[in-house]
Order: C-alpha cells, then structure tokens, then sequence
C-alpha cells in the first residue's frame, strides 16, 4: 500500500511539472561571466558599454581578470573596454556578443562564460619634429685659397 502511495505522489509531481511547460533553467535570468587573460599588464579598469564595472574579480596576480554580472538578455553585444592601471599601455576595447557565452557546468551550477587572451599595445609616443638646424660654415680656409 506504501509503495502504491509513493507511485502516485511521484507520478502527481511529475505531472504537475509537465503542465507548468517551464523550467526553472528557463525563467531565471541568463547572467554570464567573460574572463579575459591579460598578456602584458596587470590589475586594468574596466568598463561595460561605457559605464564604470565594479563585478571585477582578478586571479593571478592580475593577470586573469574575470567581469561578472553581464546579463544577457538585456543587450545584443557588450562592448568592454580594459584600461592598464601601467603607464605606457593603451586601452583595450572589445565587442562580445551573449552567443559567445558557452554553458559551463562548474560544482553543480551552470554558467555561461565567454573566454579571450588580450595584449595591450604600447602608447604611441610621437616626438615633436625637430626643426632642421642650418649647417654652420666651415671654419678651415676654403678650396680656392690653396696654391698648387
């Protein structure tokens, strides 16, 4: 009789879950992490779609740095700009789209994550052009002056 009891209660909650027609999965907002692998620089400032970005957690001594909190529904793209805490490095933007974003199961919990290595290229240092110097005069005697 028990075991006619729990059949019943379990086939009554896996029906109950078939007419809901969602799942859990499907009404939870989709929020993805990019991390992003820092090739010449450490520890940058970063800003999502021109604002400043606080959800910014770094590994290895700056050098991995991982921006969480992009929710994917709410845009077609995320454009990301990294900007080097180091002098003599230019920022770096990039563009990702959510269907970068992979699925990634890590401990029982799903997450999307989308992956890129980037190196920040050296500031152009342009010298002022210097003004071209007139050449002086020769100081020893001139050619005509010699007697052969």
């Amino acid at each position: 009789m028990k075991v006619l009891a729990m059949a019943l209660t379990l086939l009554m909650g896996l029906s109950g879950s078939a007419w809901s027609g969602t799942s859990a999965e499907e009404e939870a907002e989709r929020v993805g992490e990019f991390h992003v692998t820092l090739k010449n620089a450490a520890y940058t400032k970063v800003s999502v779609n021109g604002e400043d970005w606080g959800e910014t957690e770094f590994e290895r001594n700056g050098k991995v740095a991982h921006v969480k909190g992009l929710k994917l529904d709410e845009t077609d793209q995320f454009e990301i700009v990294f900007t080097p805490v180091e002098d003599g490095l230019d920022p770096v933007t990039i563009t990702v789209k959510p269907t970068e974003f992979k699925k990634r199961t890590i401990r029982r919990v799903r997450y999307h994550i989308a992956k890129k290595t980037i190196s920040f290229p050296k500031k152009s240092v342009d010298k002022p052009a210097e003004p071209e110097k007139p050449k002086p005069a020769p100081t020893g005697p001139a050619d005509d002056d010699f007697d052969l």
